[in-house]
């Protein structure tokens, strides 16, 4: 069969198959799909990216808190407590800070109070009440602060820090010990306000999050991928966050859920739904991830492209099946090669010399018998597939005649078997091969001869004698071996 009818019956049984395939996989099989892999494989995705942001976010609160202590190791800092400040240890202070805030990415604002609430230090320039050669008078905690009471930002226990989400300012304050080098006590606070804009770009820095993912903040911890709503607060780093869904995950944090959670928020304005994938980091807050509903669910293009995909594996594997069973004319004619090249190395072998002329036409006059007999080894070949094994035959045998018409001319009495036997071993074996036509050597005219009483024909030489009877004495059944196993191949 040829490539055409091969592709084209490829064609009809796969188009046949996956009709049948695309009914089945739109009556549950996508169903079955999604539930028992997508959806698993989903899962697996969010809560290992919502891994590796709490893992990131406690680098980024180890590295914070390390360079807050050493930018607050300097003695004059805690200097800044005592009732008559120098202005020498003033301007330090502000050099020690300016410094920090052009090195750390994020970093707003600084102050240093004491237990009370009272400020002794601040960069805000709204804190600020008065200002003497000695002293300078700031405003306390409780009228700055919006969020938090100064009570919130005392140290108790055994902590030696303390972080804050304020999710009205989106900031994350740190809180840290002061501490008196002489005495080796407490001096008072130092609060460091961090913004929410330097955690995105660290997140955007480390690929864990893409430009169009937003960020949003709640007081127990960092919510991200968070949907925009029609309603809602506008704060910065968190335009267009839904409240809705923020309070919510607000309040269900607040119940100290396991980590890899994975829970219902319900519909936004919208009335798409939502899910919360949540991770606990080892600070005492949580890395939640934010996924609509259409996210477990396999879309229209994915669909489209399974469909596809099975359709096209479906067909190469019809056509790969219908071209492992080769063209059985390829198979005769080689068989034949085979059988034609058998033959010749048998009788060369047989021979150590040869008259040429008398073995070309003993030759010419077997080859029309082993022509029937590789026919009746054929088995059944009847119409135009005869036709075309006449043609292989006849060509096969020209070919032949062909090198031997190169290797031998007809004045040679005697040929080198062994450079004839690599010459029809090429020819044979390589089917493409074109030989160049050679014309041999037409015979001189004869020259009259007088008439003369009829000489009884002379004995044959024992070569040649020897030479006809290996022809007709050659094995048919040997000979025709590989192609009566072309029909049990079949």
């Amino acid at each position: 069969m040829k490539t055409a009818p091969k592709i084209a019956i490829s064609l009809l049984i796969t188009v046949i198959i996956c009709a049948g395939i695309t009914v089945l996989a739109f009556s549950g099989v996508y169903d079955y799909v999604e539930t028992e892999f997508y959806q698993v494989k989903v899962r697996d995705h969010i809560f290992n990216t919502t891994g590796k942001i709490a893992g990131f976010l406690d680098n980024y609160h180890d590295q914070r808190l390390e360079l807050f202590r050493l930018c607050l190791s300097p003695d004059y800092i805690s200097r800044n407590f005592v009732p008559n400040q120098n202005q020498e240890d003033f301007n330090n202070t502000e050099t020690q800070f300016f410094n920090l805030r052009r090195e750390m990415t994020g970093l707003l604002r600084v102050r240093l109070a004491d237990e009370e609430g009272r400020v002794h230090y601040s960069s805000f320039a709204d804190d600020l009440l008065d200002q003497a050669r000695y002293r300078r008078v700031y405003r306390n905690l409780d009228e700055a602060e919006e969020t938090f009471s100064a009570g919130d930002y005392l140290l108790t226990g055994e902590e030696d820090y303390k972080i804050l989400f304020d999710d009205q300012d989106n900031t994350i304050v740190y809180v840290l010990p002061v501490i008196n080098p002489i005495l080796e006590t407490p001096s008072g606070l130092a609060l460091f306000y961090v913004s929410l804009q330097g955690l995105k770009q660290g997140l955007l820095q480390s690929n864990l999050l893409s430009l169009g993912q937003d960020l949003a903040m709640v007081q127990r911890g960092i919510v991200v991928n968070l949907p925009e709503a029609s309603s809602g607060r506008e704060d910065e780093g968190s335009p267009g966050a839904n409240s809705a869904i923020l309070a919510e995950i607000s309040s269900y944090w607040e119940g100290e859920p396991p980590s890899g959670d994975l829970r219902s928020l319900g519909t936004d304005d919208l009335g798409i739904k939502y899910y919360l994938a949540s991770v606990k980091t080892a600070y005492p807050f949580y890395a939640g991830w934010v996924v609509n509903q259409n996210q477990f669910g396999l879309s229209g293009e994915l669909k489209s492209i399974l469909l596809i995909s099975c359709y096209l594996t479906l067909f190469l594997i019809v056509f790969l099946i219908f071209c492992l069973r080769q063209d059985r004319m390829v198979v005769i004619a080689g068989r034949i090669k085979r059988f034609q090249l058998s033959f010749m190395q048998q009788y060369f072998e047989s021979r150590n010399q040869l008259d040429w002329n008398l073995w070309i036409r003993e030759l010419e006059e077997k080859k029309d018998g082993l022509n029937r007999e590789i026919k009746k080894g054929l088995g059944k070949v009847k119409g135009e597939k005869e036709k075309q094994v006449d043609e292989l035959l006849k060509k096969s045998w020209e070919e032949i005649f062909s090198v031997l018409g190169v290797a031998g001319p007809p004045e040679r009495k005697e040929l080198d078997l062994q450079n004839l036997e690599v010459l029809i071993n090429r020819v044979l074996s390589n089917p493409n091969l074109v030989l160049p036509t050679v014309r041999t050597a037409e015979a001189p005219p004869a020259q009259p001869r007088p008439k003369a009483k009829p000489v009884p024909p002379p004995a044959q030489a024992p070569d040649e004698a020897e030479a006809l009877d290996d022809v007709e004495a050659l094995d048919d059944v040997e000979a025709l071996d590989d192609v009566e196993a072309l029909d049990e191949a079949e």
